[in-house]
């Protein structure tokens, strides 16, 4: 049966968005949409309200009827009432908490890190088999606190190439088993090292844990295998997914088990690196997490901070980066920051009241966006085609300038890329809406998901504050020409508007790379017009930014005004 009709639904931990898709001149298009606040906390304590809220919003922004008796009408009726299906993603959900256990740093503990952050973890402590060893005091104390709070979802253990020696890993286990039995509850353990221990192991440890093998996280020295100990997490959060209250009578309506928002965000990305040949990164700025989403050929990977959002754990990014790190991105003195913050972080639902609150929540988004990056374990982000943002934050902003600057501020990417705006954050249920109907995800976000935002030119390299970085020429395809020269240290905006296509011709100077490695080589590309047009970053990366707080207040103006805002 053709299903031609549809509700899709993200319920976030603070926001419940809805979207209305429907055949259109033969074509599946964005008709309406909705959000309400999730209600997920006391005194409701029962998702589906906020979800029957949204849909209430949408149903009189569309004039359709689409709820009868409490429920939503499935499958459409004659006179247009209803839908023919019902998708949904959520990120409601308390994250893991998880352990992690290694042979050695960086290796072994680096790839189980990776495999943790890649979907909702809190990860409550690294050991390697030292720090576990019965010898190591302080350690095994450690471990024993977390078992006996009594509330670690799971263990995840990894260390040895293949063809590796296999008595740590034996060694391993039997501590771990000496020290899981002496726990009120079996906890559950992922064992995702050298498969050759996999027997010993399993040996040691059964009737101790809930046990679980899994390929090995690193096969080979530079070669992460983490598929297997990535799957078997995302299961264990589909676990925590079926206890969100209220979410059973919302999935009984779906023609899907609910999945975890980030999966679906990643199959979304992944769908637009592979259909138009790009290398993509998404970014989603939440309530409760932060993502980044890299897709190229057959790769991808996510990362995830997900006991850390723009409102739930803001104590925790305050504890660990400071204020001082979050007053840097203000263009204005600022009193009791740490106050507002925490403010924040205990009412996560709150919206900003006034221009100094606004600044500081897209302060704070830059300095997620830089810890989620320390966590993919690069130090800086390697040169894609393409940056999507998305989230509450970034779809609300009142300016596209803003959130172009907050993206190239906060991940600072180099050479030439474009940036899109999810504006109506449409990725994630697109992404579950491809496993009912994938003509219908694929027509609604080729013409509905994305605002082009521009193109991003960023060259790399160093030179005094004020020397010239580089010179363009644009060609306007429609007739007419704009040339000039970029200083050092400034950003510049060439407008373009949307619709329009230009032939830019760059003159970097000796001593900058606009992405072609080498320096003062030229390049001449195709750009598209957007919502704020080419801009050009010439502020070196890293970003430097001055000591001096009024140093740094005056930079920060610069920079927006220099954008247009």
């Amino acid at each position: 049966m053709s299903l031609e009709s549809f509700v899709t639904a993200d319920l976030g931990s603070i926001t419940t968005r809805v979207t209305l898709i429907d055949q259109v001149a033969g074509e599946y298009r964005l008709v309406a949409h909705g959000s309400a606040s999730t209600t997920l906390s006391p005194p409701w304590e029962d998702v589906s309200l906020g979800f029957l809220e949204a849909i209430g919003k949408m149903e009189t922004v569309a004039q359709r009827r689409l709820l009868a008796q409490g429920r939503l009408v499935t499958p459409e009726d004659g006179d247009g009432s209803g839908v023919d299906g019902f998708v949904a993603t959520t990120s409601a959900m308390e994250p893991l908490r998880l352990v992690v256990a290694g042979m050695m740093e960086p290796w072994s503990l680096r790839s189980a890190l990776r495999a943790a952050h890649s979907t909702y973890t809190r990860v409550e402590g690294t050991f390697t088999v030292d720090e576990l060893r019965l010898s190591s005091t302080e350690g095994m104390l450690d471990f024993l606190r977390l078992l006996k709070e009594g509330s670690l979802d799971a263990i995840l253990v990894a260390g040895g190439i293949e063809g590796g020696p296999t008595l740590p890993l034996v060694e391993m286990a039997k501590d771990l088993a000496l020290l899981c039995a002496s726990g009120e509850m079996r906890p559950r353990l992922i064992f995702a090292g050298n498969e050759e221990a996999r027997v010993p192991v399993a040996e040691i440890l059964e009737g101790v844990v809930d046990l679980e093998m899994v390929s090995n996280l690193l096969p080979r020295l530079g070669e992460e295998s983490l598929a297997g100990a990535r799957q078997s997490l995302e299961n264990l959060v589909g676990g925590k997914i079926a206890l969100i209250p209220g979410l059973e009578s919302v999935e009984r309506w779906s023609l899907a088990p609910i999945q975890p928002t980030a999966k679906a965000l990643g199959w979304a990305i992944r769908y637009l690196a592979q259909e138009y040949e790009l290398k993509v990164l998404g970014v989603d700025i939440g309530g409760g997490s932060v993502g980044l989403f890299s897709a190229s050929d057959d790769r991808y990977s996510c990362t995830l901070t997900s006991d850390v959002g723009l409102g739930y754990g803001l104590d925790r990014l305050l504890a660990e980066r400071g204020g001082e790190q979050i007053l840097r991105w203000l263009p204005f003195d600022l009193e009791g920051v740490g106050d507002r913050i925490l403010n924040k972080a205990f009412r996560p639902g709150t919206l900003p009241q006034g221009r100094e609150d606004l600044f500081l929540e897209q302060a704070v988004a830059r300095e997620l966006m830089a810890w989620v990056l320390e966590r993919t374990g690069e130090k800086a982000l390697a040169p894609v085609d393409l940056i999507v943002g998305t989230g509450g934050l970034l779809s609300h902003l009142p300016d596209p300038r803003q959130a172009a600057l907050i993206l190239l501020d906060g991940l600072q990417p180099t050479g030439i890329c474009s940036l899109a705006l999810d504006e109506f954050s449409l990725l994630p249920q697109l992404g579950a809406l491809a496993m009912a109907e994938p003509l219908a995800a694929a027509q609604v976000l080729a013409r509905n998901a994305l605002l082009n935002l521009g193109t991003v030119i960023a060259p790399l390299g160093v030179a005094k504050e004020g020397e010239v970085a580089l010179r363009f020429k644009m060609v306007y395809s429609e007739g007419g020409a704009i040339e000039g020269e970029v200083s050092y240290g400034s950003l510049e905006v060439i407008p373009l508007p949307f619709g329009q296509r230009a032939t830019l011709e760059l003159r970097p100077t000796q001593s900058f790379d606009v992405g072609l490695g080498r320096k003062g080589r030229g390049a001449t590309t195709e750009v598209e017009g957007g919502a704020v047009g080419v801009i050009i970053d010439a502020r070196g990366r890293p970003l430097s930014l001055p000591q001096e707080r009024a140093a740094q207040q005056e930079k920060a103006q610069k920079w927006m005004w220099e954008v247009g805002f």
